[in-house]
């Protein structure tokens, strides 16, 4: 190292050590907390550099559970250790209306048009009293608790088109569609207001994801407010404590949902098809009683029926005929349950 080089570190050092005692006359810099050391030429050393995931010793445990780093009797224990813990209650990002903001205030009417998505809300429609009444409330992942009003009619432009989205009643629930009022006029819809927003995105290949509470119209407070006037004491009061107004007698395909998914593997939605079906004996089975006495008729081959109908019909959730464990497990067990001894 030549002279040059000595006079220029020793400089370096002399103006580290310089700053490094305005730091700590203006309290910056303490001694005793420094995380630095000084070495044999006066410089400071840099700390250690963060550990990474490939300087950890290999048989460190994962910081996080893997269900795919787990052995199926390891999942299975913990499986069995959870379900034997109480279940804490699952908060959502909801936002929640007082009394004062839902209950009262000027009466808002349609049309009016919403300044924070461009939406124009048209029609309010009217509330769903009638059976089934408990589907034409919003879901719990929704940014608020309400009601569905049926006739509710609003209009958007959006991918360069106008759509118009309406709410229909169906046979056991809302009916969400949207109809472009210009181009080809294509026409879509969906038991969820993001069903046939989803449609439209794939129809303009488009790859984008929409929110169809917020497109049509749901996710502002003052389409909320305008839905509230149309409550009345007991809806409203729904509204408010996030509940739902369930009419005081439930038809006969109602009570038929509610015992269908006490079955194993039941959900909401094959329940529902298998109280509306008149494929299984050409009638409707309003309870579990009437559907076990007709699949168990000796000779009719009503057990088989059934199972065909189980597996493959196009009444029930796309989604359960493809599950593997719906075909594998599930149908076997309700074939069991429900036929008994009695398959052909």
């Amino acid at each position: 190292m030549g002279p040059s080089e000595n006079q220029y570190e020793e400089m370096r050092a002399h103006r580290i050590a310089a700053n490094a005692e305005r730091l700590r006359s203006l309290g910056i810099l303490q001694t005793h907390h420094c995380n630095h050391s000084t070495t044999r030429r006066g410089s400071l050393q840099a700390p250690p550099l963060k550990k990474t995931k490939a300087s950890q010793p290999p048989n460190c445990a994962p910081r996080r559970s893997s269900s795919r780093l787990q052995t199926p009797r390891s999942a299975a224990v913990q499986t069995a250790a959870a379900a034997t813990q109480p279940a804490a209650p699952v908060r959502r990002p909801r936002l929640a209306f007082t009394e004062m903001e839902l209950g009262t205030g000027p009466e808002i009417e349609a049309p009016f048009t919403l300044r924070s998505i461009g939406v124009t809300v048209w029609d309010l429609g009217c509330i769903h009293r009638a059976a089934w009444a408990d589907r034409y409330w919003s879901s719990p992942g929704c940014l608020y608790h309400h009601a569905y009003p049926v006739g509710y009619r609003a209009s958007k432009t959006v991918f360069g088109r106008e759509y118009e989205m309406s709410i229909g009643r169906g046979e056991a629930g809302p009916v969400f569609k949207i109809r472009a009022l210009s181009g080809p006029g294509q026409e879509f819809e969906g038991p969820t207001p993001t069903q046939p927003w989803t449609a439209v995105c794939l129809a303009h290949r488009t790859g984008q994801r929409i929110s169809g509470p917020q497109y049509f119209g749901f996710s502002d407070a003052l389409t909320q407010r305008a839905i509230a006037g149309l409550y009345d004491a007991r809806e409203l009061a729904a509204a408010l404590k996030e509940g739902t107004a369930r009419p005081e007698e439930l038809c006969g395909e109602e009570r038929a949902v509610r015992e269908f998914v006490g079955l194993p593997g039941v959900g909401r939605g094959v329940a529902t098809s298998l109280a509306l079906t008149e494929a299984l004996g050409g009638r409707r089975h309003t309870c579990l009683r009437s559907l076990r006495a007709w699949a168990r008729q000796e000779g009719t081959g009503h057990a088989q029926q059934l199972e065909d109908w189980l597996r493959t019909s196009s009444e029930l959730p796309g989604s359960t005929l493809r599950w593997p464990a719906w075909q594998l497990r599930i149908v076997p067990g309700l074939m069991r349950d429900i036929a008994g001894a009695h398959r052909s």
